[in-house]
């Protein structure tokens, strides 16, 4: 078990530093809140912009990290929880970087997708009400079960299985129409 979880600490700061990087080629400046305290659980990547260095508070962005090898990302809070709005916007404080690896031969991909604050809130609520609330099962789902986005629906897409069906309607994305793969300047947007 402790090597999972060091495997998966390890991928967490390979995503980190991937984040770090792409910002700072944007012009910014980025620091891991990490490397001072050991995992701050809403933000991850402290990013300042340059340009607003001459006045004197200069514009912030605090950066939520998540990063996966599969076809989800594990939110760090259960399903309950995303149903839970004032949850939500209580620990959602600012915008957040999925980052999808894919490796081979050694050598490692990333995509990444940059939502604001708002579009996180929004997705993970309305995904986890559709997934919960909206299916026809005969065994309910536990609202302590870990809640999860699924990578199509971070470009705004859904699954096949996702539309309307016998056992529920369709997923309808809050995302669809948005720019979010490599959209760096959505930091900067509530």
């Amino acid at each position: 078990m402790a090597n999972n979880h060091g495997q998966n600490a390890r991928l967490g700061a390979i995503g980190e530093s991937y984040v770090q990087m792409r910002l700072m080629q944007q012009g910014w400046d980025a620091f891991n809140a990490n490397s001072t305290y050991n995992n701050y659980k809403s933000v991850d990547i402290i990013c300042l912009r340059p340009e607003d260095a001459k006045i004197r508070k200069p514009r912030t962005a605090l950066i939520q990290v998540k990063t996966t090898k599969g076809k989800s990302f594990p939110l760090g809070f259960t399903i309950d929880q995303c149903l839970d709005m004032d949850f939500l916007k209580e620990r959602v404080i600012g915008p957040w970087a999925f980052i999808a690896v894919d490796s081979e031969n050694d050598t490692s991909t990333f995509r990444c997708y940059v939502l604001t604050r708002n579009q996180v809130i929004e997705l993970a609520y309305k995904a986890h009400d559709w997934y919960k609330n909206m299916w026809k099962r005969d065994k309910d789902i536990k609202g302590t079960s870990v809640a999860a986005l699924n990578e199509v629906w971070l470009y705004g897409e859904i699954k096949k299985c996702e539309g309307t069906t016998p056992q529920h309607p369709a997923f309808v994305n809050p995302l669809k129409g948005a720019q979010t793969k490599e959209a760096w300047e959505n930091i900067w947007t509530e």
